[in-house]
């Protein structure tokens, strides 16, 4: 885990009943170039705002060092 920058670990959002996504993990690793696509809605701008430490309310783990 030393050399990953961003772990983010069986993370999972809901906004009451609905999930925003379930169950997803990835590693950056320092210098790595990584971006997140996807269609409106799908919940990259919540991820966002949850490595941002803006929105806590979710399940797993996101480590940044």
């Amino acid at each position: 885990m030393a050399n990953y920058k961003i772990v983010v670990e069986g993370v999972s959002k809901h906004f009451k009943n609905t999930k925003v996504f379930s169950d997803i993990s990835f590693n950056i690793k320092k210098g790595e170039i990584f971006c997140i696509l996807g269609r409106s809605g799908c919940g990259k701008t919540t991820l966002l705002r949850m490595f941002s430490g803006l929105d806590t309310n979710y399940h797993g783990d996101i480590l940044i060092n």
